[in-house]
C-alpha cells in the first residue's frame, strides 16, 4: 500500500514536471516571436500581443507586461535575441519605403491638468518614432521634468515611456475632434479601441494645446558647448521658457523710465556724512534693490517683496502682483538673464560718465554690499581686481559655414589698451547657439570693434565665459546700393562673475555697392545670440568617436547589427536608429542651412574597387533611409546632403593589416553640422 502511495505521488511529480516544462518551452516559444517580431521593426502594441498570442502566450496579463516591458527601451538588447536572421553580400541600392505616420505630433504644447496645474510639452517626431520633454508651467523649488521616448502605433496614437523610471510613468497621445492633444495616464489604446488601463487612472490626464511655436525643440545632442552654464540657459530657454506676459514685464521693467528716474535720484544724492544724508542715500538705495526684487521675484512665498508706499514704486509693485501673481513662476532662471540683457541695453550719462544700467546696479551692489542685488543680477559683491581705470579694444568676428541653425562660430580679440599692457592681443572662440537668426550669416563679417573701460581689471582668463548680444543689426545691397543698420547691446559674464557690459551705439550707413549680382543679399541679422567664450584651440573632428549624446538616446540601437556582411541594405535595427536619431537632431534637420555627410567605411578585405561600391551604396541606402523616416519634415536641400564611400581608405590610413577582419571600419558615418551622431556598423 505504502509503495502504492509512493508511486502515484511520484507520478504526480513527474507528470506535473513535464507539464511545466511544456509551460516554460510555451513561453520560451512566444517570447521569442516577440522578440523576432521587434528585430523585424514591429512597435505596435495591439499587433506585438496578437503575435504573441498565436505564438501561445495564453496569460494575456503576462503577455502584455512582457509586450511593454520591450517596447519601453528604443530596441531590445541583442544579446538576449539570438542573433537577427538577414541576406549576406546583397549590394545594391534600397528602394524607397516611406515611413507613413497617421498623425504628426511635432510641436510645442501647453497642457492642463483638471486640477489646474500646466505644463509645456516639447515634441519631436521622426517617421514613427517619438522624443518629448515635459516640463512643469506652475512654481516648484525643484522644476519638475520628464523625457519620453516611444512610437507612434497604427490607432494614431503615440504611447510613450519616462526615460529614467519607464516601468512606473507612461501613457499615450491622442488627437481630439478640435485638434486639441489628450494625455492618457499609464494606458494604451486596445485593438477594440477602448482604452486599457495599467497603471493610473482619468485624473491624470492632460489636455495639450498647440502653441504658436510650433518649431522642432532642441534636444541634448544640440547643445555642443563645454561651458555648463551656457549649456544650461539654453535647455531653459528650450524646456522652461518664459511666458509672454512674464518676457514683456522684464523687457518693460529692465527699459522703464521708473528705473531711469530711480538711479538719477541715487547716483545723485551724496553719501554725505550727517546721518540725515546717511539715510537718504540708503532709502535711494532701498528703492532701486525693491524695484529689481518685484521686477525679479521668482515666486517664493519667503521672498516676497513689499509693496512700497510711494509712487512710482507703488505702481509697479501692484502691476508686478497683476501680472505675475505667483513671480516669474515658470523660469525664475531666464527672466533673470532677460533683466540682464536690457539692463546692459539701456545706458545712463551721469558726471560726464556713460554706464549701463547694469553696470550702475553692478556698482551700487558693490559699493553698497547689497546682497540681496547681488543675488538677483547674479553679479559680484567684491571687487575681484584691482579698482581703477582700465580700457580693452574688443573686436568679434563671426564666420559662417553655411550652417545656421541658432550656430554660428566667431572668433573675439581682445587687446589691453591701459596698463600694465598684454605682450599682444588675445584670441578666443565663440560659439554662437540659441540664437533668433536672419536667413543666413556672411561668409566673414566683423559684427563690433570697440574700446570698453572698466573699474576693475580683467585678466586673459576673465574673458572666459558667455556673451549675449541683443538686436545686432542687418545689411543688405546689390550692385547699386549698399547699407544697413548696425547695433548691439549685451554683456559678457565672465566664468568667475565679472559682468562686462557691450554698449556699442547704433551706425547707420548708406554707400554704393560693389559686385555683378543685381539680387540684394541680407548679409547679417540677430535678435538675440548667446555664445560660449573659450580660449582659441584648434578643432579636430575625430570620426571614431561618437556624439555622447546622440548615443545616451539610442540604448542597445547603437550595438545592434545595422548591415549583413558584405550586404548594402539597412537592418530593421538600423532603421529605428535613424529614426530616433533623426528625432534627437530634427531642429537642425527642419533647416535648410544644416549640412548632412553621410560617410561609408570598409576594413581591407576585399579589393580596393569592391570596397568603395559597398561602402557608397551603404552610405547612399543611409541617405534614402533618412529620406524615407523624415518625408516633408527634412528641410535640408539635396545640395547640402552628401553621400560618399571612401572604401578602405580610412582603415589605410589607420595603418590596419590587409586582409584582416575589423568591425570598427566596417561602418557608416552620420555627421550633422560637423558632428557625428550615429553611426551604423555590418
Amino acid at each position: 500500500m505504502k509503495d502504492r502511495i509512493r508511486f502515484e505521488r511520484e507520478l504526480e511529480l513527474l507528470l506535473g514536471s513535464e507539464s511545466e516544462r511544456e509551460q516554460e518551452q510555451g513561453q520560451a516559444s512566444w517570447e521569442r516571436a516577440l522578440f523576432k517580431a521587434l528585430w523585424g521593426g514591429e512597435r505596435r502594441i495591439n499587433t506585438l500581443l496578437k503575435i504573441g498570442r498565436d505564438a501561445g502566450g495564453r496569460d494575456p496579463k503576462t503577455l502584455r507586461s512582457r509586450v511593454l516591458s520591450l517596447l519601453r527601451v528604443p530596441f531590445p538588447n541583442p544579446a538576449q535575441a539570438g542573433g537577427v536572421d538577414c541576406e549576406k553580400n546583397v549590394r545594391d541600392l534600397a528602394t524607397a519605403s516611406p515611413d507613413r505616420p497617421p498623425i504628426l505630433f511635432t510641436g510645442r504644447y501647453e497642457s492642463k491638468r483638471a486640477s489646474g496645474h500646466r505644463y509645456f510639452w516639447a515634441i519631436n517626431q521622426a517617421g514613427n518614432t517619438i522624443i518629448a520633454i515635459r516640463t512643469a508651467r506652475g512654481y516648484m523649488k525643484k522644476p519638475e521634468y520628464w523625457e519620453l521616448r516611444g512610437d507612434v502605433q497604427a490607432d494614431g496614437t503615440a504611447v510613450l515611456f519616462q526615460v529614467d523610471k519607464p516601468d512606473k510613468l507612461w501613457g499615450y497621445l491622442q488627437q481630439q475632434p478640435d485638434r486639441t492633444m489628450r494625455w492618457h495616464r499609464g494606458s494604451y489604446l486596445g485593438a477594440d479601441k477602448k482604452r486599457v488601463l495599467v497603471d493610473g487612472g482619468s485624473e491624470h490626464d492632460e489636455v495639450l494645446q498647440l502653441s504658436a511655436d510650433n518649431r522642432p525643440t532642441m534636444m541634448m545632442s544640440l547643445y555642443t558647448s563645454d561651458d555648463n552654464y551656457l549649456s544650461v540657459l539654453l535647455q531653459q530657454r528650450e524646456w522652461f521658457p518664459l511666458t509672454t506676459p512674464a518676457a514683456d514685464f522684464v523687457q518693460e521693467g529692465a527699459r522703464a523710465d521708473v528705473l531711469r528716474d530711480l538711479l538719477t535720484d541715487y547716483l545723485k544724492t551724496p553719501k554725505g556724512i550727517t546721518y540725515a544724508e546717511q539715510q537718504a542715500k540708503q532709502t535711494a538705495a532701498g528703492r532701486l534693490v525693491n524695484y529689481v526684487e518685484h521686477l525679479l521675484w521668482n515666486g517664493d512665498a519667503a521672498l516676497r517683496p513689499d509693496v512700497v508706499p510711494s509712487q512710482p514704486l507703488k505702481a509697479h509693485g501692484e502691476k508686478a502682483r497683476k501680472v505675475l501673481p505667483q513671480g516669474h513662476h515658470n523660469n525664475a532662471v531666464l527672466a533673470q538673464h532677460v533683466a540682464k540683457m536690457w539692463l546692459a541695453h539701456e545706458k545712463l550719462n551721469h558726471a560726464g560718465e556713460k554706464r549701463s544700467f547694469l553696470d550702475w546696479l553692478t556698482k551700487l551692489a558693490q559699493e553698497r554690499q547689497e546682497t540681496r542685488l547681488a543675488k538677483l543680477l547674479d553679479v559680484p559683491l567684491t571687487l575681484s581686481r584691482s579698482a581703477g581705470k582700465h580700457q580693452y579694444r574688443l573686436k568679434l568676428e563671426v564666420a559662417s559655414f553655411g550652417v545656421v541653425l541658432q550656430y554660428a562660430e566667431g572668433t573675439l580679440v581682445v587687446e589691453k589698451l591701459s596698463a600694465p599692457k598684454w605682450p599682444g592681443p588675445r584670441a578666443y572662440d565663440v560659439t554662437f547657439v540659441g540664437g533668433t537668426l536672419k536667413p543666413k550669416l556672411p561668409d566673414r563679417d566683423v559684427l563690433f570693434e570697440l574700446v570698453l573701460a572698466t573699474d576693475q581689471e580683467w585678466m586673459p582668463d576673465d574673458f572666459e565665459g558667455t556673451l549675449w548680444l541683443g538686436e545686432v543689426g542687418v545689411s543688405a545691397g546689390n550692385k547699386w546700393v549698399k547699407g544697413g543698420a548696425t547695433g548691439s547691446g549685451g554683456y559678457l559674464r565672465s566664468r568667475n562673475g565679472l559682468t562686462l557690459a557691450i554698449d556699442e551705439d547704433l551706425d547707420v550707413s548708406v554707400g554704393p555697392g560693389r559686385g555683378k549680382s543685381k539680387k540684394p543679399k541680407v548679409k547679417f541679422g540677430a535678435e538675440l545670440l548667446v555664445g560660449s567664450v573659450r580660449h582659441k584651440k584648434n578643432k579636430l573632428i575625430d570620426l571614431a568617436t561618437y556624439f555622447a549624446a546622440s548615443k545616451n538616446v539610442t540604448g542597445h540601437l547603437t550595438a545592434a547589427p545595422h548591415f549583413c556582411f558584405g550586404s548594402s541594405l539597412l537592418t530593421p535595427a538600423a532603421r529605428q536608429l535613424l529614426r530616433v536619431t533623426c528625432a534627437d537632431q530634427l531642429a537642425a534637420l527642419a533647416n535648410p542651412e544644416s549640412q548632412i555627410f553621410i560617410l561609408g567605411h570598409t576594413d581591407r578585405r576585399d579589393t580596393i574597387e569592391r570596397n568603395r561600391t559597398l561602402s557608397e551604396l551603404r552610405a547612399k541606402n543611409v541617405k534614402t533611409a533618412l529620406e524615407d523616416i523624415l518625408g516633408t519634415t527634412l528641410r535640408v536641400p539635396p545640395g547640402r546632403i552628401s553621400a560618399v564611400g571612401f572604401g578602405e581608405w580610412m582603415a589605410i590610413a589607420k595603418l590596419r593589416p590587409d586582409q584582416v577582419k575589423n568591425r570598427e571600419d566596417r561602418r557608416v558615418d552620420l555627421m550633422i553640422n560637423g558632428a557625428l551622431v550615429a553611426t551604423f556598423h555590418d
